[in-house]
């Protein structure tokens, strides 16, 4: 086994859980988006952000599974989560802050091993 082979399974495998769980974040946007509309709008967003935002979640978590694409499709979904972050933390909303910040740190993970394969420490 090559020393890149955990790194890859590694990365692969939180890939595949930003994928289900970001694709379903992005989803429920459209399919329950009487909610998100609600929430979006408390929080003082227009209410068409909440498309925008769900748009850009599922192209991103698409994007995720394509190594070529997948290094900027982290940082464009790193660059959401820290605005859910933002935003629950300034309006204390219910969504809670574990959410975002779980995602942030197995998002910055990927990005992490991404390059760490792309470009392995010299000896």
């Amino acid at each position: 086994m090559s020393k890149r082979t955990p790194k890859l399974v590694l990365v692969w495998v939180l890939t595949a859980f930003e994928v289900l769980t970001m694709g379903l974040a992005g989803a429920t946007k459209f399919m329950n988006a009487d909610m998100w509309q609600e929430h979006f709008s408390s929080w003082g967003y227009p209410v068409w952000l909440t498309s925008v935002v769900g748009v850009a979640e599922l192209v991103g978590v698409a994007l995720l599974l394509v190594p070529r694409t997948a290094l900027g499709a982290a940082g464009g979904l790193i660059v959401i989560m820290i605005g859910a972050l933002g935003t629950v933390l300034v309006f204390h909303s219910e969504l809670g802050w574990f959410g975002p910040t779980l995602h942030l740190g197995l998002l910055s993970a990927i990005v992490w091993l991404r390059l760490r394969l792309r470009c392995p420490p010299r000896a």
